[in-house]
């Protein structure tokens, strides 16, 4: 209950809020808000869950041999969870605010995918990390708080003036994905072949540079904790 009270809680804030200004010529902007709400929520609470999934399993680390990823990776299925009844949830939001099923609905099991990865492998660095400086949980609250704001969760691109920042967002594997969903499941329209396969890319080689940052470091983190 308190986990799909949340997403609700803040896009009645949001709507609130932007609804008359940003809203304006955006349709459903109740679901465009949600979609942006649900996906970013995913993000925010399993990497800062994960942040601390070794040194708070340390008996573990210490104690048994195993690929060590599965802590990490094993906190973002749990939350994971969460993630697939907010979007379930989602759904049911679009189905009451009128929007009509359509087969690019299923693109949404795609961004959910995709956002499960890119998040395993950012919560690999973030883990790694707090190994070595325990400031990591910290710097990483100010990044997600700012990262709020650097997504385009309850604004639509088009309001953003500066060219090389509207860049600088759209090169954000999440805004492509919340991209994806929100033209499926809003518009009826399928992601187009080449932005779907450079996000798909993207977030595999962001995933390869993960694994080889952790694996890395492994050995050492019995030593360190």
């Amino acid at each position: 209950l308190w986990t799909l009270l949340h997403p609700f809680i803040l896009l009645a804030v949001l709507y609130a809020l932007f609804a008359a200004r940003l809203g304006e010529g955006v349709p459903h902007f109740g679901t465009y808000l949600l979609i942006g709400i649900v996906h970013w929520s995913f993000v925010g609470t399993a990497t800062s869950k994960c942040v601390t999934a070794l040194v708070s399993r340390e008996s573990l680390v210490l104690n048994t041999s195993f690929p060590q990823e599965l802590l990490v990776c094993g906190e973002v299925g749990a939350i994971l969870l969460s993630f697939v009844l907010e979007v379930v949830v989602l759904v049911g939001f679009a189905l009451v605010a009128g929007l009509a099923p359509a087969a690019s609905w299923l693109v949404l099991l795609v961004t959910l995918l995709l956002e499960a990865v890119l998040v395993c492998a950012v919560s690999l660095i973030l883990a790694a990390a707090f190994v070595f400086a325990a400031d990591v949980e910290r710097v990483w609250a100010i990044v997600l708080r700012i990262g709020f704001f650097a997504v385009p969760i309850f604004y639509p691109l088009d309001v953003i003036e500066s060219g090389a920042m509207r860049l600088l967002i759209q090169l954000n594997p999440l805004t492509q994905i919340i991209g994806f969903a929100r033209g499926a499941l809003i518009d009826g329209a399928w992601p187009g072949l080449l932005p779907l396969l450079t996000t798909i890319v993207f977030i595999g080689g962001i995933l390869v540079v993960a694994l080889r940052l952790f694996r890395s470091v492994e050995q050492t983190f019995a030593e360190r904790l």
